[in-house]
């Protein structure tokens, strides 16, 4: 097994975090909406909702991108063999633009393996109260969306969390905007 190396944290602002409520299976077309509108999406997650088959997905976009995505979901047709479908977003249930949004990534090598760098990444996120549940694990880095308002104090804890000096990177070239 890969030993895990953490590097440094990042924070990614300016994102805004979308979630749609409708038929399961309705995924295909969220992402198709948006694709032909040319929205780019990052940090997606689903959840099962009932047991009727309601799912709700939600999904990160850049802060410019975010009128764009919410007219493109809008746009979508009626779902197909799901009628009783109505409202303001035919086809889906709701269509909601949450709070604006940043990225917190813990970076380094062998991540995805150690499950100890996981829990400890999510137990400092946790402690600011400010994740909103997207996460993603990769090899390179551990990211999860967190309240614009809190990211700064969220890569405070993750960085004390793992004993990184306070400080240059996140004010320098590991600040990003999202385009």
């Amino acid at each position: 097994m890969e030993e895990a190396l953490v590097h440094d944290v990042a924070l990614e602002f300016g994102l805004e975090r979308i979630s749609v409520t409708g038929p399961a299976g309705g995924q295909a077309r969220v992402f198709r909406a948006l694709a032909d509108a040319g929205v780019t999406t990052d940090m997606v997650f689903q959840r099962l909702l009932d047991a009727s088959g309601l799912m709700e997905l939600s999904f990160t976009v850049a802060g410019a991108q975010a009128g764009r995505a919410l007219a493109a979901l809008r746009g979508i047709g009626p779902h197909p063999g799901v009628p009783h479908l109505t409202g303001s977003h035919p086809g889906v249930l709701s269509v909601r633009r949450e709070a604006p949004a940043a990225k917190v990534s813990l970076l380094g090598t062998g991540l995805r393996c150690d499950a100890r760098v996981a829990a400890s990444f999510y137990e400092a996120v946790s402690r600011v109260d400010g994740a909103y549940g997207l996460a993603s694990p990769s090899a390179t880095g551990i990211c999860a969306v967190v309240r614009e308002s809190d990211a700064v104090r969220c890569a405070r804890a993750v960085r004390a969390q793992f004993g990184l000096l306070p400080g240059e990177a996140m004010a320098a070239d590991l600040v990003t905007s999202a385009a």
